[in-house]
């Protein structure tokens, strides 16, 4: 490698001069040889730029982007290659290539427009005050570049680690030749990954510490059994709890699901900080969400299951009295599911003390005259059943009818889906439409029963009322 310094190379550097004169039109011009990047080209005097005003790769032509006129003058002057010995570098310098055997040191601005070139086990300094400081060693552990600048350092080493200091050594992050990576804060480490085996482990930490400066919350992530044995660990995120000797407050596992392949995550907790992680929640290898349970919740275990088919199962050992469901609004608990035995009760709130101003029933046999109970149809599938026409019983019930009558509702739709690519990348996102469809009404049956209790209590007093007259008559 060789370079020249400054604009005009000194007398000895030069290699040779040659004038042309040009024709109308002419670009090309062929000399006697050149090094590339070695050449000053001038067109009647001017000084042209090398790759904008002309090109000069091939070592023999050089090719204006312009082309001349008639009797312009093209001079092209071409300089030797030379080498720097233990060379400083006064002032602002331009430097287009450069070959350095020893030690380079520059104590101003230096544009190296090509590139430096270096010997084994040799160092280049670069700049006053704001070192740029390049080592060269085949062996590899010193072969790296220290930049010190302002506020903090930059070491790249090729072959063992990159490491980001602070102007006071301190570490802000270390990349290592394994792949691991360390980033610190306050010089602690707060992310890390490491590589263990088949596995990656890693931490990622708060900057929160307690009293005595020790390491708060953090959180690790983990992965380190791969080995495909049913109830494995494949990996997972801990969380540590604020101690002075962290422990696992919570987890979330990857578990290997066992034959057939597919995996588990389990969501864990721990009642104290130094306590033992007891599974509080899964979603096995099927979809299916286990609450309080690591299977499905039957047979006298106890456990909630939402199912991906669509199903809840709620599940308490005992056969006693178990509430499964409470329903609640901002007026307190106004329903509930429970079982007993064999049986299954759902209740709606009912108590006395939620009413006031009860009346007997009047009329009743009236109203179920007025209900129209009917053999129907349905429309989706043709089977037929008992019932009422919603909208009809809300005239005589109310309160066991929702919604009303010919209501309509907002539903989105896709209008046309989206596009995907090759890659399982969306090139067009689907669009989309706003349509008008009916809000059906819908009736609870069950609030049907007191008036058919009270129309049946009307005519079994008829009855005996009836019944008395006759035994009168007949006596």
């Amino acid at each position: 490698m060789s370079g020249y310094i400054g604009n005009i190379p000194t007398p000895q550097a030069t290699q040779s001069r040659q004038n042309f004169i040009a024709t109308a039109g002419q670009t090309s011009f062929a000399t006697i040889g050149y090094t590339p990047n070695f050449l000053d080209v001038y067109l009647n005097g001017s000084h042209l730029l090398n790759g904008t005003d002309y090109t000069a790769t091939n070592s023999s032509d050089v090719v204006l982007t312009v082309a001349a006129d008639a009797a312009d003058v093209i001079e092209v002057i071409s300089y030797t290659t030379f080498q720097v010995l233990d060379q400083s570098l006064l002032g602002t310098t331009t430097v287009v290539d450069l070959d350095v055997t020893g030690v380079l040191t520059t104590t101003a601005a230096t544009v190296f427009n090509g590139g430096i070139t270096m010997p084994d086990n040799a160092r280049t300094i670069l700049g006053d005050g704001s070192d740029l400081q390049i080592y060269h060693d085949p062996a590899g552990p010193s072969n790296y570049i220290e930049a010190t600048a302002g506020e903090g350092d930059l070491v790249l080493k090729a072959g063992n680690q990159i490491r980001l200091q602070q102007s006071d050594g301190d570490d802000l992050a270390t990349f290592n030749e394994d792949g691991s990576v360390q980033l610190y804060y306050d010089d602690a480490v707060k992310i890390e990954t490491s590589s263990t085996g088949a596995g990656i482990t890693g931490r990622l930490e708060t900057s929160a510490n307690n009293n005595d400066g020790a390491k708060a919350n953090y959180i690790r992530i983990t992965d380190t059994d791969v080995t495909a044995t049913e109830g494995n660990h494949q990996g997972g995120i801990e969380f540590f709890s604020n101690d002075v000797t962290p422990g696992i407050s919570a987890s979330i596992e990857v578990v290997y699901a066992g034959a057939g392949g597919g995996g588990q995550i389990t969501f864990n907790t721990n009642a104290t900080s130094q306590g033992t992680l007891t599974e509080a929640v899964r979603i096995d290898e099927t979809g299916s969400l286990l609450v309080g349970t690591v299977s499905t919740p039957e047979n006298g275990s106890s456990g909630i299951e939402l199912d991906p088919l669509g199903f809840i199962r709620l599940s308490r050992v005992g056969s006693t009295t178990k509430t499964h469901a409470v329903f609640d609004n901002s007026n307190g608990t106004v329903g509930s599911i429970t079982t007993l035995g064999t049986a299954t009760t759902y209740a709606t709130s009912s108590d006395y003390r939620l009413k006031t101003d009860a009346q007997p029933m009047t009329g009743a046999s009236a109203r179920v005259q007025a209900l129209n109970p009917v053999n129907f149809e349905w429309i989706v599938d043709g089977a037929r059943t008992d019932g009422f026409l919603a909208h009809e019983a809300q005239a005589v019930v109310p309160e066991a009818v929702v919604g009303a009558k010919d209501a309509m509702k907002d539903q989105r739709y896709e209008v046309t889906p989206a596009i995907i690519d090759e890659n399982g990348t969306e090139t067009t996102p689907a669009v989309m439409g706003t349509r008008s469809v009916p809000d059906m009404q819908g009736i609870d049956q069950s609030k049907l029963v007191p008036l058919l209790t009270a129309a049946l209590r009307e005519a079994l007093t008829k009855i005996d009322e009836m019944e008395v007259r006759i035994a009168a008559l007949e006596g």
